[in-house]
Protein backbone atom coordinates (compact mmCIF):
# COMPACT_ATOMS: atom_id res chain seq x y z
CA UNK A 1 0.00 0.00 0.00
CA UNK A 2 0.67 3.28 -1.15
CA UNK A 3 2.02 5.57 2.12
CA UNK A 4 -1.04 8.95 2.13
CA UNK A 5 -0.27 11.84 0.42
CA UNK A 6 1.09 14.45 2.91
CA UNK A 7 -1.15 17.23 2.19
CA UNK A 8 -4.69 16.43 1.00
CA UNK A 9 -8.19 18.07 1.46
CA UNK A 10 -11.44 16.09 0.12
CA UNK A 11 -13.90 18.24 -1.06
CA UNK A 12 -17.68 16.63 -0.16
CA UNK A 13 -20.50 17.97 -1.94
CA UNK A 14 -23.95 17.44 0.56
CA UNK A 15 -25.60 16.48 -2.62
CA UNK A 16 -24.65 14.24 -6.10
CA UNK A 17 -26.22 16.36 -8.39
CA UNK A 18 -28.20 19.98 -8.85
CA UNK A 19 -31.67 20.69 -10.47
CA UNK A 20 -30.80 22.78 -13.46
CA UNK A 21 -31.94 26.44 -13.73
CA UNK A 22 -32.40 26.32 -9.87
CA UNK A 23 -31.17 28.44 -6.87
CA UNK A 24 -29.96 25.86 -4.23
CA UNK A 25 -28.28 26.07 -0.75
CA UNK A 26 -26.15 23.56 -0.83
CA UNK A 27 -23.42 22.40 1.97
CA UNK A 28 -20.38 21.63 1.22
CA UNK A 29 -17.46 20.04 3.32
CA UNK A 30 -13.27 20.21 3.17
CA UNK A 31 -11.76 17.87 5.33
CA UNK A 32 -7.92 18.61 5.74
CA UNK A 33 -5.16 16.01 6.19
CA UNK A 34 -1.26 16.12 6.93
CA UNK A 35 0.83 13.39 7.72
CA UNK A 36 4.45 14.43 8.48
CA UNK A 37 6.84 13.57 4.96
CA UNK A 38 9.47 10.55 5.32
CA UNK A 39 12.23 13.07 4.77
CA UNK A 40 10.81 14.94 8.41
CA UNK A 41 10.56 11.72 10.16
CA UNK A 42 11.15 12.24 13.68
CA UNK A 43 9.24 15.79 15.87
CA UNK A 44 11.55 18.81 14.89
CA UNK A 45 13.99 20.32 17.57
CA UNK A 46 11.93 22.75 19.81
CA UNK A 47 12.39 26.04 21.39
CA UNK A 48 9.93 26.08 24.18
CA UNK A 49 9.20 28.89 26.34
CA UNK A 50 6.89 28.50 29.39
CA UNK A 51 4.81 31.66 30.10
CA UNK A 52 3.80 31.82 34.45
CA UNK A 53 1.40 33.52 35.51
CA UNK A 54 3.30 34.74 39.17
CA UNK A 55 0.32 37.31 40.53
CA UNK A 56 -0.40 37.33 43.97
CA UNK A 57 -3.38 34.69 43.63
CA UNK A 58 -0.56 31.97 42.48
CA UNK A 59 1.24 32.16 45.81
CA UNK A 60 1.70 29.02 47.80
CA UNK A 61 0.33 25.70 46.91
CA UNK A 62 -0.73 26.63 43.56
CA UNK A 63 2.92 28.40 42.18
CA UNK A 64 4.67 24.94 43.98
CA UNK A 65 2.43 22.97 41.28
CA UNK A 66 3.83 24.57 38.84
CA UNK A 67 7.47 25.02 39.25
CA UNK A 68 7.24 21.32 40.23
CA UNK A 69 5.76 20.58 36.57
CA UNK A 70 8.06 22.85 34.97
CA UNK A 71 11.23 21.21 36.36
CA UNK A 72 10.01 17.69 35.88
CA UNK A 73 9.02 18.98 31.76
CA UNK A 74 12.63 20.00 31.39
CA UNK A 75 13.62 16.93 32.20
CA UNK A 76 11.37 15.72 29.36
CA UNK A 77 13.38 17.97 26.87
CA UNK A 78 15.94 16.46 24.39
CA UNK A 79 19.98 18.32 24.15
CA UNK A 80 18.95 19.77 21.03
CA UNK A 81 15.72 21.24 22.10
CA UNK A 82 15.80 24.94 23.73
CA UNK A 83 13.82 25.78 26.93
CA UNK A 84 13.12 29.30 28.99
CA UNK A 85 10.96 30.42 31.40
CA UNK A 86 8.97 34.23 31.34
CA UNK A 87 7.07 35.21 34.82
CA UNK A 88 4.79 37.93 34.79
CA UNK A 89 2.41 39.79 36.84
CA UNK A 90 2.46 43.58 37.47
CA UNK A 91 5.18 43.21 34.90
CA UNK A 92 6.86 40.36 32.89
CA UNK A 93 10.71 39.58 33.41
CA UNK A 94 12.89 36.48 31.79
CA UNK A 95 13.19 33.79 34.08
CA UNK A 96 15.27 31.48 32.38
CA UNK A 97 17.01 32.52 29.10
CA UNK A 98 16.03 30.57 25.99
CA UNK A 99 19.12 28.11 25.57
CA UNK A 100 19.96 24.48 24.78
CA UNK A 101 18.19 21.81 27.76
CA UNK A 102 22.05 20.72 28.73
CA UNK A 103 21.97 19.46 32.30
CA UNK A 104 23.34 22.41 34.01
CA UNK A 105 20.91 24.58 31.85
CA UNK A 106 17.77 22.41 33.38
CA UNK A 107 19.96 23.12 37.11
CA UNK A 108 19.60 26.88 36.27
CA UNK A 109 15.82 26.60 35.33
CA UNK A 110 15.27 24.52 38.51
CA UNK A 111 17.15 27.13 40.47
CA UNK A 112 15.79 30.22 39.74
CA UNK A 113 11.99 29.06 38.99
CA UNK A 114 12.29 27.61 42.59
CA UNK A 115 12.67 31.06 43.46
CA UNK A 116 10.09 32.82 42.40
CA UNK A 117 7.68 34.73 44.52
CA UNK A 118 4.37 35.34 42.76
CA UNK A 119 2.76 39.36 43.80
CA UNK A 120 1.10 42.01 42.07
CA UNK A 121 -1.06 41.42 39.22
CA UNK A 122 -1.94 40.34 36.19
CA UNK A 123 -0.20 41.78 32.43
CA UNK A 124 -0.71 39.24 30.27
CA UNK A 125 0.27 41.05 27.25
CA UNK A 126 3.39 42.12 28.72
CA UNK A 127 4.13 37.90 29.26
CA UNK A 128 3.07 37.34 25.78
CA UNK A 129 5.43 39.99 24.45
CA UNK A 130 8.00 39.33 26.43
CA UNK A 131 7.64 35.45 25.83
CA UNK A 132 7.86 36.25 22.27
CA UNK A 133 11.12 38.29 22.25
CA UNK A 134 12.99 35.13 23.36
CA UNK A 135 12.54 33.52 20.55
CA UNK A 136 15.30 34.34 17.60
CA UNK A 137 14.62 34.40 13.95
CA UNK A 138 13.38 30.85 13.09
CA UNK A 139 15.99 28.29 12.06
CA UNK A 140 15.42 25.78 9.60
CA UNK A 141 13.99 22.04 11.81
CA UNK A 142 12.90 23.69 14.56
CA UNK A 143 9.52 24.30 16.33
CA UNK A 144 8.93 27.76 18.30
CA UNK A 145 5.73 27.27 21.31
CA UNK A 146 5.01 29.42 23.83
CA UNK A 147 3.15 27.19 26.68
CA UNK A 148 1.11 29.47 28.55
CA UNK A 149 -0.10 29.18 32.12
CA UNK A 150 -2.76 31.38 34.25
CA UNK A 151 -5.15 30.94 36.82
CA UNK A 152 -6.77 34.65 36.66
CA UNK A 153 -8.15 36.96 34.17
CA UNK A 154 -5.60 40.33 32.91
CA UNK A 155 -5.92 43.56 34.81
CA UNK A 156 -3.09 45.36 33.29
CA UNK A 157 -1.81 46.69 29.75
CA UNK A 158 -4.33 45.18 26.82
CA UNK A 159 -7.16 43.04 28.56
CA UNK A 160 -9.72 42.89 25.76
CA UNK A 161 -9.56 39.38 24.50
CA UNK A 162 -10.10 40.57 20.31
CA UNK A 163 -6.86 42.81 21.22
CA UNK A 164 -4.99 40.12 23.08
CA UNK A 165 -6.01 37.28 20.27
CA UNK A 166 -4.90 39.64 17.42
CA UNK A 167 -1.29 40.14 19.24
CA UNK A 168 -1.30 36.37 19.51
CA UNK A 169 -2.11 35.74 15.61
CA UNK A 170 0.27 38.79 14.49
CA UNK A 171 2.80 35.93 15.77
CA UNK A 172 2.22 33.69 13.73
CA UNK A 173 3.16 31.58 11.50
CA UNK A 174 6.58 31.17 13.29
CA UNK A 175 5.69 30.91 17.19
CA UNK A 176 2.53 28.39 17.96
CA UNK A 177 0.76 28.85 21.47
CA UNK A 178 -1.00 26.59 24.24
CA UNK A 179 -2.86 27.87 26.76
CA UNK A 180 -3.06 26.10 30.34
CA UNK A 181 -5.96 27.64 32.48
CA UNK A 182 -5.10 26.94 36.42
CA UNK A 183 -7.19 26.75 39.23
CA UNK A 184 -10.96 27.84 39.57
CA UNK A 185 -11.02 31.71 38.49
CA UNK A 186 -9.03 31.56 35.59
CA UNK A 187 -10.67 33.30 31.95
CA UNK A 188 -11.39 30.15 30.24
CA UNK A 189 -12.62 32.18 26.67
CA UNK A 190 -10.01 34.31 26.83
CA UNK A 191 -7.61 31.21 27.20
CA UNK A 192 -9.18 29.75 24.32
CA UNK A 193 -9.17 32.38 22.14
CA UNK A 194 -5.55 33.20 22.57
CA UNK A 195 -4.91 28.83 21.94
CA UNK A 196 -6.95 29.37 18.95
CA UNK A 197 -5.22 32.98 17.86
CA UNK A 198 -1.61 30.51 18.31
CA UNK A 199 -3.15 27.56 16.51
CA UNK A 200 -2.82 25.22 20.05
CA UNK A 201 -5.48 23.89 22.16
CA UNK A 202 -6.90 25.51 25.00
CA UNK A 203 -6.41 23.13 28.39
CA UNK A 204 -8.55 23.16 31.66
CA UNK A 205 -6.35 21.72 34.73
CA UNK A 206 -8.78 20.47 36.95
CA UNK A 207 -6.16 19.39 39.95
CA UNK A 208 -3.40 21.50 40.81
CA UNK A 209 -1.64 18.36 41.57
CA UNK A 210 -1.52 16.95 37.82
CA UNK A 211 -0.60 20.34 36.47
CA UNK A 212 2.59 18.37 35.18
CA UNK A 213 0.66 15.95 33.49
CA UNK A 214 -1.66 18.46 32.28
CA UNK A 215 1.60 20.24 30.53
CA UNK A 216 3.10 17.54 29.41
CA UNK A 217 0.00 15.98 27.31
CA UNK A 218 0.08 19.83 26.09
CA UNK A 219 3.48 19.77 25.47
CA UNK A 220 3.03 16.10 23.40
CA UNK A 221 0.14 17.53 21.05
CA UNK A 222 2.45 20.36 20.43
CA UNK A 223 5.36 17.93 19.16
CA UNK A 224 2.91 15.91 17.39
CA UNK A 225 2.10 18.78 14.62
CA UNK A 226 2.68 18.15 11.46
CA UNK A 227 1.55 21.20 9.73
CA UNK A 228 1.88 24.56 10.88
CA UNK A 229 -0.86 27.63 9.94
CA UNK A 230 -2.10 25.45 7.19
CA UNK A 231 -4.85 28.01 5.27
CA UNK A 232 -7.71 27.50 2.84
CA UNK A 233 -8.16 29.84 0.13
CA UNK A 234 -11.72 29.49 -1.93
CA UNK A 235 -12.74 30.36 -5.18
CA UNK A 236 -16.03 30.34 -6.15
CA UNK A 237 -17.53 29.79 -9.54
CA UNK A 238 -19.71 32.11 -11.41
CA UNK A 239 -23.31 31.78 -9.80
CA UNK A 240 -21.75 30.58 -6.43
CA UNK A 241 -22.04 32.68 -3.50
CA UNK A 242 -20.03 31.83 -0.36
CA UNK A 243 -22.45 32.39 2.65
CA UNK A 244 -20.39 31.75 5.63
CA UNK A 245 -18.41 28.56 7.30
CA UNK A 246 -20.46 26.35 9.85
CA UNK A 247 -19.22 26.13 13.39
CA UNK A 248 -17.71 29.42 14.05
CA UNK A 249 -14.33 29.09 11.30
CA UNK A 250 -12.97 32.40 11.06
CA UNK A 251 -13.31 33.82 7.49
CA UNK A 252 -11.81 36.52 5.73
CA UNK A 253 -12.88 37.69 2.13
CA UNK A 254 -9.57 38.86 0.41
CA UNK A 255 -8.95 39.86 -3.70
CA UNK A 256 -8.19 36.41 -4.30
CA UNK A 257 -10.92 34.67 -2.18
CA UNK A 258 -11.88 33.32 0.84
CA UNK A 259 -9.29 32.93 3.33
CA UNK A 260 -10.04 30.21 5.93
CA UNK A 261 -7.19 29.71 9.04
CA UNK A 262 -7.09 26.67 10.54
CA UNK A 263 -5.31 25.34 13.65
CA UNK A 264 -2.28 24.10 13.18
CA UNK A 265 -2.47 19.90 12.05
CA UNK A 266 -1.48 17.31 13.95
CA UNK A 267 0.05 14.09 11.92
CA UNK A 268 -2.98 11.97 10.79
CA UNK A 269 -5.75 14.17 12.72
CA UNK A 270 -8.45 16.09 9.79
CA UNK A 271 -9.49 18.78 10.43
CA UNK A 272 -13.25 20.06 9.36
CA UNK A 273 -14.46 22.93 7.67
CA UNK A 274 -18.16 23.36 6.18
CA UNK A 275 -18.90 25.93 4.09
CA UNK A 276 -22.47 27.03 3.89
CA UNK A 277 -23.10 27.72 -0.92
CA UNK A 278 -26.08 29.76 -2.45
CA UNK A 279 -25.78 27.87 -6.19
CA UNK A 280 -27.50 29.08 -9.39
CA UNK A 281 -26.98 25.85 -11.48
CA UNK A 282 -26.63 26.22 -14.90
CA UNK A 283 -29.68 25.88 -17.66
CA UNK A 284 -27.99 23.81 -20.19
CA UNK A 285 -27.50 20.99 -17.59
CA UNK A 286 -24.00 18.95 -17.92
CA UNK A 287 -20.99 19.40 -15.53
CA UNK A 288 -20.08 22.51 -14.19
CA UNK A 289 -17.48 24.16 -11.66
CA UNK A 290 -18.66 24.70 -7.98
CA UNK A 291 -15.46 25.85 -6.55
CA UNK A 292 -11.31 25.94 -6.24
CA UNK A 293 -9.72 25.28 -3.39
CA UNK A 294 -6.12 26.21 -2.80
CA UNK A 295 -4.39 24.20 0.76
CA UNK A 296 -1.17 26.34 1.81
CA UNK A 297 0.69 25.21 4.94
CA UNK A 298 4.42 25.25 6.14
CA UNK A 299 5.55 21.71 7.54
CA UNK A 300 7.06 21.68 11.40
CA UNK A 301 10.69 22.10 11.48
CA UNK A 302 10.81 22.88 7.52
CA UNK A 303 11.38 26.08 5.13
CA UNK A 304 9.09 26.76 2.36
CA UNK A 305 5.21 26.68 1.99
CA UNK A 306 3.44 22.87 1.01
CA UNK A 307 0.78 23.62 -1.23
CA UNK A 308 -2.34 21.66 -2.37
CA UNK A 309 -5.41 22.40 -4.99
CA UNK A 310 -7.97 21.30 -6.86
CA UNK A 311 -11.74 22.01 -8.10
CA UNK A 312 -14.90 20.91 -7.11
CA UNK A 313 -17.31 20.00 -10.19
CA UNK A 314 -21.08 19.44 -9.74
CA UNK A 315 -23.64 17.48 -12.64
CA UNK A 316 -26.77 20.08 -13.69
CA UNK A 317 -29.97 17.43 -14.05
CA UNK A 318 -33.10 17.19 -14.74
CA UNK A 319 -33.70 16.67 -10.57
CA UNK A 320 -31.73 17.20 -7.21
CA UNK A 321 -29.43 13.96 -6.72
CA UNK A 322 -29.09 11.97 -3.90
CA UNK A 323 -27.69 13.08 -0.46
CA UNK A 324 -24.62 11.78 0.26
CA UNK A 325 -24.08 10.64 3.60
CA UNK A 326 -20.73 11.35 4.38
CA UNK A 327 -20.78 14.68 3.92
CA UNK A 328 -24.28 14.81 5.56
CA UNK A 329 -22.23 13.60 8.82
CA UNK A 330 -19.78 16.40 8.49
CA UNK A 331 -22.52 19.36 7.82
CA UNK A 332 -24.00 17.37 11.10
CA UNK A 333 -20.35 17.33 13.15
CA UNK A 334 -19.88 21.29 11.92
CA UNK A 335 -23.45 22.39 13.26
CA UNK A 336 -22.46 20.43 16.34
CA UNK A 337 -19.63 23.00 17.61
CA UNK A 338 -21.98 25.31 16.33
CA UNK A 339 -25.10 24.60 18.58
CA UNK A 340 -22.81 23.48 21.67
CA UNK A 341 -21.58 27.19 21.52
CA UNK A 342 -24.48 28.67 20.88
CA UNK A 343 -26.46 26.38 24.02
CA UNK A 344 -23.26 27.07 26.25
CA UNK A 345 -23.91 31.36 25.50
CA UNK A 346 -27.43 30.68 26.69
CA UNK A 347 -26.39 28.37 29.38
CA UNK A 348 -24.00 31.50 30.64
CA UNK A 349 -27.17 33.85 31.50
CA UNK A 350 -28.49 31.02 33.77
CA UNK A 351 -31.51 29.75 31.07
CA UNK A 352 -30.25 25.69 31.45
CA UNK A 353 -33.69 24.74 30.07
CA UNK A 354 -33.11 26.63 27.30
CA UNK A 355 -29.52 25.78 26.43
CA UNK A 356 -30.83 21.77 26.93
CA UNK A 357 -33.50 22.68 24.29
CA UNK A 358 -31.16 23.87 21.53
CA UNK A 359 -29.12 21.00 22.12
CA UNK A 360 -32.18 18.57 22.02
CA UNK A 361 -33.50 19.47 18.74
CA UNK A 362 -29.85 18.74 17.20
CA UNK A 363 -29.58 15.42 18.78
CA UNK A 364 -32.97 14.54 17.15
CA UNK A 365 -31.84 15.56 14.01
CA UNK A 366 -28.78 13.47 13.72
CA UNK A 367 -30.66 10.22 15.29
CA UNK A 368 -33.29 10.72 12.30
CA UNK A 369 -30.78 11.56 9.94
CA UNK A 370 -31.21 8.80 7.24
CA UNK A 371 -28.39 6.74 6.02
CA UNK A 372 -26.31 7.71 8.72
CA UNK A 373 -23.77 5.02 10.36
CA UNK A 374 -24.23 5.44 14.55
CA UNK A 375 -23.18 2.25 16.14
CA UNK A 376 -19.59 1.74 16.77
CA UNK A 377 -16.83 4.54 16.41
CA UNK A 378 -17.21 7.64 14.60
CA UNK A 379 -16.66 11.04 14.44
CA UNK A 380 -20.46 11.48 14.05
CA UNK A 381 -21.14 9.10 17.41
CA UNK A 382 -18.55 10.89 19.76
CA UNK A 383 -20.46 13.97 18.43
CA UNK A 384 -24.05 12.68 19.32
CA UNK A 385 -23.11 11.63 22.51
CA UNK A 386 -21.21 14.85 23.40
CA UNK A 387 -24.30 16.45 22.86
CA UNK A 388 -26.19 14.07 25.07
CA UNK A 389 -24.18 14.71 27.97
CA UNK A 390 -24.30 18.29 27.98
CA UNK A 391 -27.61 18.44 27.24
CA UNK A 392 -28.63 15.99 30.50
CA UNK A 393 -25.76 18.44 32.32
CA UNK A 394 -28.39 21.39 31.58
CA UNK A 395 -31.23 19.62 32.62
CA UNK A 396 -29.72 19.11 35.93
CA UNK A 397 -29.17 22.81 36.55
CA UNK A 398 -25.85 22.77 38.31
CA UNK A 399 -24.92 25.45 40.94
CA UNK A 400 -22.29 27.71 39.76
CA UNK A 401 -19.63 25.84 41.03
CA UNK A 402 -20.53 22.72 38.90
CA UNK A 403 -21.60 24.78 36.06
CA UNK A 404 -18.00 26.26 35.84
CA UNK A 405 -16.10 23.39 35.99
CA UNK A 406 -18.28 21.97 33.19
CA UNK A 407 -17.92 24.80 31.12
CA UNK A 408 -14.00 24.47 31.30
CA UNK A 409 -14.10 20.98 30.16
CA UNK A 410 -16.07 21.67 27.97
CA UNK A 411 -14.16 24.14 26.06
CA UNK A 412 -10.99 22.13 26.57
CA UNK A 413 -9.80 20.80 23.14
CA UNK A 414 -9.41 16.86 23.05
CA UNK A 415 -5.97 15.45 23.22
CA UNK A 416 -5.48 11.98 21.74
CA UNK A 417 -3.11 9.70 23.70
CA UNK A 418 -1.11 8.67 20.71
CA UNK A 419 2.81 10.16 19.25
CA UNK A 420 4.47 12.25 21.17
CA UNK A 421 0.89 12.62 23.78
CA UNK A 422 1.80 9.37 24.74
CA UNK A 423 5.21 9.25 25.02
CA UNK A 424 5.54 12.57 27.83
CA UNK A 425 2.52 10.55 29.52
CA UNK A 426 4.82 7.71 29.61
CA UNK A 427 7.81 9.53 31.07
CA UNK A 428 5.46 11.03 33.57
CA UNK A 429 4.40 7.42 34.64
CA UNK A 430 7.20 6.02 36.49
CA UNK A 431 7.70 2.10 37.74
CA UNK A 432 4.16 1.82 37.92
CA UNK A 433 2.84 -1.70 38.98
CA UNK A 434 0.76 -4.22 36.79
CA UNK A 435 -2.40 -4.18 37.59
CA UNK A 436 -6.08 -4.18 35.99
CA UNK A 437 -9.61 -3.43 36.50
CA UNK A 438 -12.23 -6.15 37.18
CA UNK A 439 -15.89 -5.68 36.59
CA UNK A 440 -18.05 -6.48 39.62
CA UNK A 441 -21.88 -4.72 38.27
CA UNK A 442 -22.86 -3.84 35.29
CA UNK A 443 -22.46 -5.11 31.31
CA UNK A 444 -18.45 -6.10 31.54
CA UNK A 445 -19.10 -8.02 34.90
CA UNK A 446 -16.30 -11.07 35.70
CA UNK A 447 -14.30 -9.06 32.61
CA UNK A 448 -10.83 -8.24 33.87
CA UNK A 449 -8.65 -5.00 31.80
CA UNK A 450 -5.07 -5.28 32.42
CA UNK A 451 -4.02 -1.45 32.68
CA UNK A 452 -0.88 0.23 30.62
CA UNK A 453 -0.13 3.83 30.90
CA UNK A 454 -3.58 5.95 30.03
CA UNK A 455 -6.94 4.54 29.46
CA UNK A 456 -10.00 6.28 29.21
CA UNK A 457 -13.43 5.02 30.77
CA UNK A 458 -16.58 5.82 29.16
CA UNK A 459 -19.66 5.46 26.99
CA UNK A 460 -18.17 6.25 23.87
CA UNK A 461 -16.99 3.33 22.01
CA UNK A 462 -13.64 4.44 20.95
CA UNK A 463 -12.49 4.49 25.31
CA UNK A 464 -10.35 1.94 26.29
CA UNK A 465 -12.58 0.76 28.45
CA UNK A 466 -16.14 1.63 26.63
CA UNK A 467 -18.98 0.72 29.57
CA UNK A 468 -22.53 0.25 27.28
CA UNK A 469 -24.83 2.31 29.89
CA UNK A 470 -26.57 5.58 29.23
CA UNK A 471 -25.74 6.49 32.85
CA UNK A 472 -21.79 6.88 31.96
CA UNK A 473 -20.87 9.56 30.52
CA UNK A 474 -18.83 10.11 26.47
CA UNK A 475 -15.56 10.68 28.81
CA UNK A 476 -16.25 9.91 32.24
CA UNK A 477 -12.93 9.38 33.74
CA UNK A 478 -8.87 8.13 33.15
CA UNK A 479 -6.84 5.64 35.07
CA UNK A 480 -3.50 7.06 34.61
CA UNK A 481 -0.17 5.49 35.90
CA UNK A 482 1.88 8.83 37.30
CA UNK A 483 5.19 8.90 39.38
CA UNK A 484 4.89 5.21 40.19
CA UNK A 485 0.98 4.54 41.14
CA UNK A 486 -2.39 4.50 39.01
CA UNK A 487 -4.28 7.82 39.65
CA UNK A 488 -8.36 7.47 38.83
CA UNK A 489 -9.36 10.98 37.39
CA UNK A 490 -12.67 12.69 37.10
CA UNK A 491 -13.54 14.14 33.91
CA UNK A 492 -16.10 16.46 35.46
CA UNK A 493 -18.40 15.09 33.27
CA UNK A 494 -22.17 15.86 34.98
CA UNK A 495 -22.46 12.38 36.60
CA UNK A 496 -19.79 11.87 39.05
CA UNK A 497 -17.70 9.08 39.37
CA UNK A 498 -17.65 7.49 42.82
CA UNK A 499 -14.44 5.75 44.70
CA UNK A 500 -15.77 3.39 47.13
CA UNK A 501 -18.66 4.78 47.24
CA UNK A 502 -17.89 8.33 47.24
CA UNK A 503 -18.22 10.91 44.96
CA UNK A 504 -14.49 11.92 43.53
CA UNK A 505 -13.85 15.37 43.00
CA UNK A 506 -11.01 15.44 40.81
CA UNK A 507 -8.03 12.53 41.18
CA UNK A 508 -6.60 10.26 43.90
CA UNK A 509 -4.36 7.52 43.66
CA UNK A 510 -5.69 3.83 43.52
CA UNK A 511 -4.70 1.08 46.14
CA UNK A 512 -5.46 -2.79 45.34
CA UNK A 513 -9.31 -3.78 46.06
CA UNK A 514 -10.47 -0.30 45.74
CA UNK A 515 -14.19 0.01 44.06
CA UNK A 516 -14.49 2.56 41.00
CA UNK A 517 -18.26 3.31 40.44
CA UNK A 518 -19.55 4.84 37.03
CA UNK A 519 -23.15 4.93 36.23
CA UNK A 520 -24.66 1.47 37.72
CA UNK A 521 -21.26 -0.61 36.54
CA UNK A 522 -18.42 -1.14 39.23
CA UNK A 523 -14.60 -2.28 38.89
CA UNK A 524 -12.10 -3.29 41.42
CA UNK A 525 -8.74 -2.35 41.17
CA UNK A 526 -6.58 -5.20 41.84
CA UNK A 527 -2.72 -5.08 41.70
CA UNK A 528 -0.33 -8.57 40.95
CA UNK A 529 -0.39 -10.65 37.94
Amino acid sequence: MSPPAPLHVRLLPERTALAADQLHTLHVALEVTAHRPPSLQGRPPLRVVFALDASASMAGPPMEHVVRAVHRLAELLRPEDHVGVVAFAHRAVELVPLAAATAEHRRLLRHRTARLQPQGGTHLEAGLRRAAALFPPRALHERHVILLLSDGAPNAGLTDTHALAALVASQRPDLSLAALGFGPHHHEDLLSALAAAGGGAYHYIADPRLCDYALARALGQQQDVAAEAPALLIQPAPGVEIERALGGRPLRFTAEGLRVELPDLLDGQPQLTVLRLHVRAPREGGRFELLRAQLTARWSGAEGEARWSSALGLDAAPRDGAPEPEAAACVLLARADEVRAQARSVADRGHFEGAAVILRQLIQAIQRAPGLELEGPSALREALDLLLDEALAYEQRPDPERYQSFRRASLTTAVTSSGEVARTVEAMAGAFPKAALVGVVGPLRGQRVALGVDQLIGRTPSADLCVPDDAVSRSHARVTAYQGVFLLIDLHSERPTLLNGEALPTSHPLRHGDQITVGASTFRYEEGE
